[in-house]
Protein backbone atom coordinates (compact mmCIF):
# COMPACT_ATOMS: atom_id res chain seq x y z
CA UNK A 1 0.00 0.00 0.00
CA UNK A 2 1.25 3.45 -0.84
CA UNK A 3 2.11 5.93 1.89
CA UNK A 4 -0.41 8.64 2.63
CA UNK A 5 0.50 12.02 1.16
CA UNK A 6 -0.89 15.00 3.04
CA UNK A 7 0.59 18.35 2.06
CA UNK A 8 -0.86 21.75 2.83
CA UNK A 9 0.31 25.24 1.92
CA UNK A 10 0.96 25.84 5.63
CA UNK A 11 3.38 22.89 5.67
CA UNK A 12 5.25 24.41 2.74
CA UNK A 13 5.31 27.83 4.45
CA UNK A 14 6.61 26.27 7.67
CA UNK A 15 9.55 24.68 5.83
CA UNK A 16 10.22 27.93 3.96
CA UNK A 17 10.23 29.80 7.28
CA UNK A 18 12.79 27.30 8.58
CA UNK A 19 15.08 28.25 5.71
CA UNK A 20 14.70 31.93 6.55
CA UNK A 21 15.39 31.25 10.25
CA UNK A 22 18.71 29.55 9.40
CA UNK A 23 20.01 32.22 7.04
CA UNK A 24 21.02 34.91 9.61
CA UNK A 25 23.18 32.40 11.50
CA UNK A 26 24.97 31.38 8.31
CA UNK A 27 25.59 35.02 7.41
CA UNK A 28 26.93 35.76 10.91
CA UNK A 29 29.21 32.72 10.70
CA UNK A 30 30.47 33.99 7.33
CA UNK A 31 31.69 37.23 8.89
CA UNK A 32 33.61 35.60 11.75
CA UNK A 33 36.03 37.66 13.85
CA UNK A 34 37.25 40.53 11.66
CA UNK A 35 40.10 41.37 14.05
CA UNK A 36 41.64 37.89 14.04
CA UNK A 37 44.31 38.48 11.34
CA UNK A 38 45.53 41.64 13.09
CA UNK A 39 45.56 39.89 16.47
CA UNK A 40 47.57 37.05 14.94
CA UNK A 41 50.04 39.51 13.44
CA UNK A 42 50.45 41.33 16.76
CA UNK A 43 50.96 38.05 18.64
CA UNK A 44 53.32 36.39 16.15
CA UNK A 45 55.17 39.46 14.90
CA UNK A 46 55.88 40.69 11.41
CA UNK A 47 57.75 37.51 10.56
CA UNK A 48 54.35 35.84 10.27
CA UNK A 49 53.11 38.37 7.70
CA UNK A 50 52.94 35.76 4.90
CA UNK A 51 50.90 33.41 7.05
CA UNK A 52 48.60 36.26 8.08
CA UNK A 53 48.02 37.13 4.41
CA UNK A 54 47.06 33.49 3.78
CA UNK A 55 44.66 33.66 6.73
CA UNK A 56 43.10 36.83 5.30
CA UNK A 57 42.67 35.20 1.88
CA UNK A 58 41.14 32.04 3.34
CA UNK A 59 38.79 34.08 5.51
CA UNK A 60 37.66 36.14 2.51
CA UNK A 61 37.03 32.97 0.50
CA UNK A 62 35.09 31.53 3.43
CA UNK A 63 33.02 34.70 3.74
CA UNK A 64 32.26 34.73 0.03
CA UNK A 65 31.33 31.02 -0.07
CA UNK A 66 29.16 31.09 3.05
CA UNK A 67 27.40 34.22 1.79
CA UNK A 68 26.69 32.44 -1.51
CA UNK A 69 25.40 29.44 0.48
CA UNK A 70 23.17 31.71 2.61
CA UNK A 71 21.79 33.34 -0.55
CA UNK A 72 20.86 29.88 -1.84
CA UNK A 73 19.12 28.96 1.41
CA UNK A 74 17.21 32.24 1.38
CA UNK A 75 16.17 31.75 -2.26
CA UNK A 76 14.97 28.25 -1.39
CA UNK A 77 12.80 29.73 1.37
CA UNK A 78 11.47 32.39 -0.99
CA UNK A 79 10.59 29.67 -3.50
CA UNK A 80 8.73 27.81 -0.76
CA UNK A 81 6.63 30.86 0.06
CA UNK A 82 5.87 31.42 -3.64
CA UNK A 83 5.06 27.73 -4.03
CA UNK A 84 2.62 27.81 -1.12
CA UNK A 85 0.77 30.75 -2.67
CA UNK A 86 0.70 29.02 -6.07
CA UNK A 87 -0.49 25.83 -4.37
CA UNK A 88 -3.39 27.67 -2.72
CA UNK A 89 -4.33 29.66 -5.80
CA UNK A 90 -4.02 26.69 -8.14
CA UNK A 91 -6.11 24.43 -5.94
CA UNK A 92 -8.64 27.14 -5.15
CA UNK A 93 -9.08 28.21 -8.76
CA UNK A 94 -9.39 24.65 -9.97
CA UNK A 95 -6.32 24.99 -12.20
CA UNK A 96 -4.82 21.91 -10.61
CA UNK A 97 -7.03 18.93 -9.98
CA UNK A 98 -5.28 17.62 -6.84
CA UNK A 99 -7.17 16.90 -3.66
CA UNK A 100 -5.64 18.40 -0.53
CA UNK A 101 -5.89 15.07 1.32
CA UNK A 102 -6.28 11.70 -0.36
CA UNK A 103 -5.74 8.04 0.37
CA UNK A 104 -5.21 7.38 -3.34
CA UNK A 105 -1.78 7.91 -4.80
Amino acid sequence: MAARFDQTPDDVRHRAGGKHRVTPGVRAHAEGDADYPEQLLMAAGFGAYGAVENVRERRENRRRNLTFFADGIEESGDSGYRGAVDFENGDGDGEVRVNRVTDDV
